[in-house]
């Protein structure tokens, strides 16, 4: 037999003060555990965006940086136009001043031509103290890369493929070619008619 009672227990709602206070803890612990993490999230957020400002900052500083370096590189660039224009007025008058020498040299008296001499080797010189080398190389042997035979002569007292005489020096700065020189080179026709039947 049925026990009414017993049945109508069963159906009894649950105790509410009960269940309500552990679901209650477990919603008060939830949101503790969230706002802990909505606070740590915070300064999280807090400590990336004075990063980011940083990283801003250090941008921001390159940018200025690269503009700086630009206006070296202009400054730079005006200093070897300069330069240049510097080297092409000096290699003007030196060659004037060569000009004068050669002349000297053909048509000057004894003592003209030792004071151009002395002239000549102190304007080398003085060259030489700023970096710029004449290139004339007179009895030399004629390297391309240096010079630009201009003529060609037969001399025979004279070895084959040297330097007979320069007609326009030539000049270096610091190592850098800026013009060659030109000048006459001996050319002994029996030694190149050697060279060129000889067996390769």
């Amino acid at each position: 037999m049925i026990n009414v009672k017993d049945e109508i227990r069963r159906y009894e709602p649950l105790d509410m003060d009960a269940s309500f206070c552990d679901t209650d803890m477990e919603l008060k612990t939830a949101l503790n555990g969230f706002s802990k993490v909505l606070k740590r999230i915070d300064k999280e957020q807090y400590r990336y965006s004075h990063l980011l400002d940083e990283i801003l900052d250090v941008l921001d500083e390159i940018e200025e940086d690269k503009g700086a370096v630009r206006t070296l590189e202009g400054r730079q660039n005006e200093a070897k136009k300069e330069l240049n224009s510097l080297l092409k007025a000096i290699i003007g008058i030196a060659d004037s001043l060569e000009d004068i020498f050669i002349y000297a040299m053909k048509y000057g008296d004894i003592s003209f031509r030792e004071q151009m001499s002395m002239q000549w080797k102190r304007i080398g010189n003085l060259l030489n103290q700023y970096g710029i080398t004449r290139l004339e190389g007179i009895g030399s042997p004629f390297v391309p890369t240096l010079y630009v035979a201009k003529e060609v002569e037969e001399k025979q007292e004279n070895p084959h493929g040297h330097i007979l005489e320069v007609l326009r020096s030539g000049y270096l700065y610091r190592g850098k070619l800026l013009r060659k020189a030109e000048v006459i080179v001996n050319k002994l026709v029996e030694q190149a008619a050697n060279t060129n039947s000889s067996p390769q």
